[in-house]
């Protein structure tokens, strides 16, 4: 071998290990390197959840990959009131808060509750419309302004005599039935004209009472049937009710006539006759529900007959038995129920 030949064989062995050991060198430094890089990414303490606020446990909880917003806004919100509630309670745990001190409210003293007793309304006993108007306290005369007297002539003498101040609707002569026919009674129309009107038709024209007091049948003791005349009183009765339901009617019992007078002027008409009608309307007072009033008894002397003193024809009072009469009626009404 020429010597130009060893020298090149020698030169292309010290490229070979200068290019094998500038190799090795690269790929040390490249290991290292990718080492270097590596332990970095594993040891590091960063992390993407390290920029979510977490509670002050530092408690992190575990997450499924992905990009959870809501979550995300949950834990904001949860560590937002974390640190409220912490920031308040280092405020009342502070050393400089003056200790607080809680006193019992106030309450008002109990009473116990006091029970009146409950008003009622006056107790009216039930009437017995089977029996007359009993016997009572006497009542003052304004118990009558209210009060309609109908009647014949011996109720024109009681408006004359007697003193009570009342309404008055009598008439010589009236009958149960003429009530509707004699035109007595002055009132005034609608356009102010004067006007006679019936007894009825006054009922129901004056509308200012609340009592009505109907004495009749003296000059009903001629006719022919004692029933037909408690019928057509009975029918006066029913429509008086019906034009004024809350009215009290006391239905007067016919007055008895003197002992002679009943023999001789009015033999067939006189005191029996009058007890006979009598009866009859003490039954329909019953039936109708109104208030029937004794007057034949009251006036009754030893022999069932008016006093001889009483009237001097023996059937019109005199001015003391109008005036007794007014007493009668003072002591004998029926008090009026507030249900």
């Amino acid at each position: 071998m020429s010597k130009y030949s060893r020298n090149t064989n020698e030169k292309n062995v010290r490229m070979r290990r200068f290019r094998s050991g500038i190799l090795s060198v690269c790929v040390t430094f490249v290991m290292l390197a990718v080492f270097v890089w590596t332990a970095g990414f594993i040891f590091s303490t960063e992390s993407i959840d390290d920029n979510v606020d977490y509670p002050s446990d530092k408690s992190k909880p575990l997450y499924i990959a992905g990009n959870d917003e809501s979550k995300t806004t949950e834990k904001e919100t949860s560590s937002v009131t974390a640190e409220t509630e912490t920031e308040v309670t280092t405020t009342t745990t502070s050393a400089e808060t003056e200790p607080v001190t809680t006193e019992p409210p106030e309450t008002e003293p109990v009473t116990e509750a006091v029970t009146e007793p409950a008003e009622t309304e006056p107790v009216v006993e039930e009437y017995d419309f089977s029996k007359p108007v009993p016997e009572r306290e006497k009542v003052s005369d304004d118990f009558f302004t209210d009060a309609v007297f109908i009647g014949d002539s011996r109720t024109v003498g009681l408006s004359m005599h007697s003193g009570l101040k009342a309404i008055y609707y009598g008439y010589t002569g009236l009958n149960i039935s003429s009530v509707d026919t004699q035109y007595f009674i002055k009132s005034t129309d609608e356009n102010g004209n004067e006007i006679d009107l019936t007894v009825m038709q006054a009922l129901e024209h004056n509308t200012d009472y609340s009592k009505v007091y109907i004495s009749l049948g003296l000059n009903e003791l001629g006719w022919n049937s004692s029933e037909i005349f408690a019928q057509v009183y009975s029918n006066v009765v029913s429509r008086i009710k019906e034009l004024r339901p809350d009215v009290q009617i006391y239905v007067q019992g016919i007055i008895p006539m003197t002992e002679q007078a009943s023999n001789t002027n009015y033999k067939d008409t006189g005191n029996p006759r009058i007890r006979e009608f009598n009866a009859l309307l003490e039954k329909m007072c019953e039936e109708q529900q109104v208030y029937y009033l004794d007057l034949y008894s009251y006036f009754a002397d030893e022999n069932d007959a008016l006093p001889a003193d009483a009237a001097k024809d023996g059937v019109h009072f005199s001015r003391e038995y109008y005036i007794k009469w007014a007493d009668y009626l003072r002591t004998h009404t029926v008090p009026v129920s507030n249900e």
